[in-house]
């Protein structure tokens, strides 16, 4: 059964008069003048339901009111807007391009809720876009390079690089011809948009191409449709529309020439088309090597600090902590890293870790803040993008629970401290520096180091929690004291006994209490 969506219409036409709705919106048409009085009159019959239900049942819980979208489809001020406030997520509010809203002040409800314009004239075609595009939750995953079968006509050769790549070397032929596929297929639903992302590098005497090949549920051998995706068509992620029916998609690649190509894990996505990369909002970078990380902002308050948290290590890709950044009060954005098996510490080409601090930098421009209303954060994986970042941009603090900065003393900690455990750091080591030699993992460690020991913290407060017997990175915490002592630096620091996983419960509240202690103390803000 289809989520119910609750949609809601300002406008002096109402559209479910004249338009088909999908059974599961609920939709409420609103004149402009009547937003704040019908708004009331809502509060004031779930009031009245609620009464009623408690004397049936003690435990009863008042409903609240909850709109999925906004349509503004008839001019208005912005103040009448201001009423919704509580109600309605980011990304949600939607404008004709035909309508003006007057804004009056620059904090108000349209830079707010980051409000859309776009094109409705045709209001069915919006309607369809809604009902696939509103959806609770995110869903993506990854093809990986371990899981493909090499057709037997290629003769070249055949390099696995671990998790990260496979490449291929040889003559491929004049036409495109099989090179390998994929043994398991992906599901596509019925209502859902899926997106697909091909990390992938080929030569320049040689051509790739992806097909998709979409197999009804509970066929053997029947395609519906097959897809055929050149290089050029690969650039941005493909989106697969849904028609009405479920199937499963089956992926292959096919290649032409001759010389190198390198193919990486096939990532495929429930999408939110151009609305949102995982949820509502949600953007994606891709380097020249189709190496991502993904973001999402949301300006809260639009009062100081901007808090930034780096997602910890995830296999399932989407974005990580909402709730909790959101649970602050303030201005938020959250960063992910879905390379590998669940990311690779936020490291990666000039032009990724350029546009990482690039979009953390926009934010700050759109808020009207600087870099001393910027706290950076982050768990596990995500302290060595708050810290290795922080030293680029020098905020007013860095909160981390269970540092980690030595990569490359993570990799070497596999076969004595942690054998079988955390394979992937090697995967990791290997799409950095390249490959997995003693030489790369030192160089790998430097890489953090010669970063943050350039940097000037002596305006920067810097709170972490670590474990004292931790088995990836046990000397982080020490040296980042030991480094930090020498400059004017308030460090609040906890320790933890046990290895780095046995006590995340403690990490997380002690991470959460720093956040509020430094938010009431910097910016006035009682949580």
């Amino acid at each position: 059964m289809a989520e119910q969506m609750n949609i809601l219409q300002i406008g002096l036409t109402d559209w479910s008069a004249e338009y088909d709705l999908p059974e599961a919106f609920t939709w409420l048409a609103v004149a402009p003048d009547d937003v704040a009085t019908t708004h009331a009159e809502l509060e004031e019959a779930l009031d009245k339901a609620y009464q009623e239900a408690k004397l049936a049942d003690k435990k009863a819980e008042r409903k609240k009111i909850r709109y999925d979208a906004v349509l503004v489809t008839s001019d208005l001020s912005e103040a009448v807007l201001e009423v919704l406030d509580a109600y309605v997520a980011p990304y949600t509010t939607f404008y004709d391009e035909a309508v003006t809203i007057n804004q009056q002040q620059t904090t108000g409800f349209v830079r707010r809720k980051m409000a859309r314009l776009y094109d409705m004239a045709e209001p069915q075609r919006f309607i369809a876009l809604l009902a696939q595009i509103l959806f609770n939750g995110q869903t993506g995953t990854k093809l990986t390079n371990q899981e493909i079968e090499i057709f037997p006509d290629f003769r070249g050769e055949v390099t696995y690089n671990g998790h990260v790549n496979t490449t291929f070397t040889g003559d491929f032929g004049e036409t495109f011809q099989p090179l390998f596929s994929w043994r398991f297929n992906f599901m596509a639903e019925a209502a859902n948009i899926i997106e697909t992302w091909l990390e992938f590098v080929t030569s320049e005497d040689c051509q790739l191409q992806l097909r998709l090949e979409k197999v009804p549920a509970g066929s053997l051998n029947q395609i519906i449709e097959t897809i055929a995706l050149n290089e050029e068509d690969l650039s941005e992620p493909h989106l697969i529309k849904p028609d009405g029916s479920s199937y499963y998609v089956s992926a292959s690649i096919f290649a032409r020439g001759s010389g190198t190509i390198s193919v990486g894990a096939l990532h495929h996505r429930w999408s939110r088309a151009d609305m949102g990369k995982f949820i509502m909002g949600g953007k994606r970078f891709s380097d020249s090597r189709g190496q991502e990380f993904i973001y999402y902002m949301e300006p809260g308050d639009m009062k100081p600090p901007l808090n930034v948290y780096f997602s910890g290590f995830r296999p399932a890709e989407g974005f990580e902590g909402y709730w909790m950044m959101k649970s602050l009060g303030s201005p938020f954005m959250l960063i992910g890293d879905p390379r590998l098996e669940g990311g690779s510490f936020y490291l990666g080409s000039d032009e990724l870790e350029a546009k990482v601090e690039a979009v953390i930098r926009d934010a700050l421009d759109y808020l009207g803040f600087d870099h001393t209303q910027l706290i950076l954060s982050g768990l596990s994986m995500g302290t060595f993008g708050a810290l290795y970042y922080g030293a680029k941009l020098l905020p007013d603090a860095i909160v981390v629970g269970k540092p980690l900065v030595n990569i490359g003393d993570i990799v070497s900690n596999i076969k004595l401290k942690r054998p079988g455990q955390f394979d992937t750091s090697l995967d990791m080591l290997r799409l950095i520096e390249g490959d997995i030699q003693e030489a790369d993992m030192e160089h790998l460690n430097d890489r953090f180091w010669s970063v943050f020991k350039a940097a000037d913290f002596s305006q920067t407060k810097i709170a972490l929690s670590y474990m004292q017997d931790d088995d990836y990175d046990q000397q982080a915490f020490p040296q980042l004291v030991d480094w930090l002592k020498y400059q004017d630096v308030q460090i609040f620091g906890k320790g933890y006994l046990g290895r780095h996983n046995d006590n995340s419960p403690a990490i997380n509240q002690w991470f959460i209490s720093q956040y509020h202690r430094i938010l009431e103390e910097d910016f006035g803000k009682e949580l």
